[in-house]
């Protein structure tokens, strides 16, 4: 389990190394019941580079998952 973390949100989910994805990036199908990745969003996020929504690509923070104590 990790957390991902950006300015707009936090989600946590299950990951699965695979040779398919480089190291330095993480991808997360939309629809993924149990996180929902649009959270890490800002509504006014746009690709800093063409302008577009960014619904694409965002950096986030990676961290192992700790259950908070009850």
């Amino acid at each position: 389990m990790v957390t991902l973390t950006t300015v707009a949100g936090t989600i946590t989910l299950c990951a699965h190394l695979t040779e398919e994805v480089r190291p330095s990036d993480i991808h997360v199908y939309h629809g993924y019941e149990e996180a929902d990745v649009n959270e890490l969003i800002p509504l006014d996020w746009c690709d800093p580079y063409s302008g577009f929504p960014g619904f694409g690509r965002i950096d986030c923070q990676i961290t192992k998952f700790q259950e908070k104590n009850k």
